[in-house]
Order: structure tokens, then C-alpha cells, then sequence
């Protein structure tokens, strides 16, 4: 990503922090295209990997014409699509969510979002296989 659109970028997301549109809980939206695109319009059928990083956690899941992968932890999540897997390697993530409560802390929270909470924040829709995947990681 070039300079100029990461500066662009990052004032976008700033601007979302300081006046959003939506709050979910206490997750402030700050890409409102995605919250739209996504609230309670996604199935998720399978779950790819669970991988647990030292501050983060990243889940790579499909629907039936899709990949994503979301990476989360106690002050953000971020979400990226792809038509394919080897999409996910090469594309960005987009910042979905800032946590408004633990922004400023300068520790991780002991409270860190589920994936299962993700789902729930979202409504999304998963299947049997998905479900199972709670009760072994959350």
C-alpha cells in the first residue's frame, strides 16, 4: 500500500473512532461498508484454521463462494475476504472494529472477544461444523 493511501486510510479510521455510525456493544464499526455488507448476511460453513498469535488470534473460515479471514484480540478486529485461499495470503486486512473500552489500556485486556462472540456481534449464520469448533476454542 502506497503512503498516500495509508495516511488516507488511517484518517478515515480515525474519523470513524471520533464519530461512528455504529456501535455494536462496545465495538465501534469503523468500516461501515462491511458492517452493511455483512450484518446478519453471512453463512459460515467450515472453519479452515484457528491459529493463536501472541496478541492476536486469526480464524480462516469459508461460506459456500468465499474465504475470509478474521483476526481479532481485546482492541480490534479485522476482517478480509478473498475468492479463494491463495487470496488471503496476498490481500490486506480491512479494520472493522476498534474495542472503544480497551483502546487506551496499554496491557491485552483479560478479557479478549471469542470468535463465537464475533458471531453473535454479527449475526451471522454458521453450520454444524462451525458450531462444534466453539466448544473446542471458546
Amino acid at each position: 500500500m502506497k503512503r498516500d493511501e495509508l495516511e488516507n486510510k488511517l484518517l478515515e479510521y480515525y474519523d470513524k473512532l471520533k464519530n461512528p455510525k455504529y456501535i455494536v456493544k462496545d465495538w465501534i464499526i469503523t468500516s461501515e461498508n462491511l458492517y452493511e455488507k455483512y450484518k446478519n448476511k453471512l453463512k459460515l460453513i467450515n472453519i479452515i484454521s484457528y491459529t493463536i498469535l501472541t496478541n492476536e488470534i486469526v480464524v480462516v473460515a469459508e461460506s459456500k463462494s468465499k474465504y475470509y479471514a478474521i483476526k481479532y484480540s481485546d482492541k480490534f478486529i479485522c476482517l478480509k475476504e478473498s475468492e479463494t485461499e491463495y487470496g488471503l495470503v496476498i490481500d490486506g486486512y480491512d479494520l472493522f472494529a476498534i474495542n472503544g473500552t480497551n483502546l487506551y489500556y496499554q496491557n491485552n485486556s483479560p478479557k479478549v472477544i471469542t470468535f463465537k462472540q464475533i458471531i453473535k456481534l454479527m449475526e451471522w449464520k454458521v453450520s454444524k461444523d462451525v458450531k462444534s469448533y466453539f466448544e473446542y476454542f471458546d
